[in-house]
């Protein structure tokens, strides 16, 4: 396993060579990052891990997809042309990417997804994966006692937070395990203390809701909201972008 992280230096005060030595810290921290991911696409596992979605999801194929978010979603759009006999996704909440884009996109991805074939079993959760011998499809048991078949089942459920240990140290975390910061990405009630990426929770809009996004991008663009905020910007508004 490759772990990947970034570290980010904070200052107390926002002079102009403070900030330049910020900038430069974190190009570098970006730029090892970049070498990490370098290694991550040639990582073997991870090409047998293609391979095996590549060779399943041929026509005539039943695919179940466990989580209705970013990775999963993005390979329902990648195979939704192959002719396979069943796409199924399965996900907690009443639309696809309903925690991230709010319910409104969601149901308009939902829509145009469907008019491709794909059958969402939204609201619920899976109890079960199992294989009896001898049968050629693995069979995936829902919270609601429906039962689907499958040639290949697709978990893209996304990661929890590790910060077991912020708990133990008497943090005050959010439901999910985060850390909820405010527009400036500062902790409340953690003197210098900022949270970026996977484990921050903050404002999308200016007096909106909280969100906490899974994806690869969000700890790049902090970082250069960070930056901005530093080089005496009001605010650091981060919002999720996809290209």
């Amino acid at each position: 396993m490759i772990h990947l992280s970034l570290r980010v230096a904070v200052f107390r005060d926002a002079s102009r060579s403070k900030v330049q030595t910020l900038r430069m810290f974190v190009r570098s921290e970006m730029f090892k990052m970049r070498k990490k991911l370098t290694q991550v696409k040639k990582f073997p596992a991870s090409a047998e891990v293609g391979l095996t979605c590549t060779e399943a999801c041929q026509e005539g194929k039943h695919l179940v997809v466990i989580g209705s978010s970013f990775i999963s979603m993005e390979l329902v759009v990648a195979v939704s042309k192959r002719k396979l006999a069943s796409i199924h996704v399965i996900g907690m909440e009443q639309y696809p990417f309903e925690v991230v884009l709010g319910k409104e996109i969601g149901a308009g991805l939902k829509q145009f997804h469907e008019t491709q074939g794909v059958v969402f079993h939204s609201s619920t959760s899976v109890r079960a994966i199992r294989k009896e011998p001898g049968e050629a499809l693995t069979k995936v048991e829902l919270s609601n006692d429906e039962v689907l078949s499958a040639d290949l089942v697709v978990m893209g459920v996304g990661v929890r937070p590790a910060t077991d240990y912020l708990k133990a140290s008497g943090w005050e975390l959010e439901k999910d395990g985060s850390v909820k910061v405010d527009e400036l990405l500062r902790v409340p009630g953690r003197a210098d203390v900022y949270a970026i990426g996977d484990i921050a929770t903050y404002p999308q809009l200016p007096g909106g809701t909280y969100r906490r996004i899974e994806h690869w991008n969000v700890g790049a663009h902090i970082l250069a909201k960070l930056l901005r905020s530093y080089s005496g910007a009001t605010r650091s508004q981060v919002i999720w972008a996809a290209g």
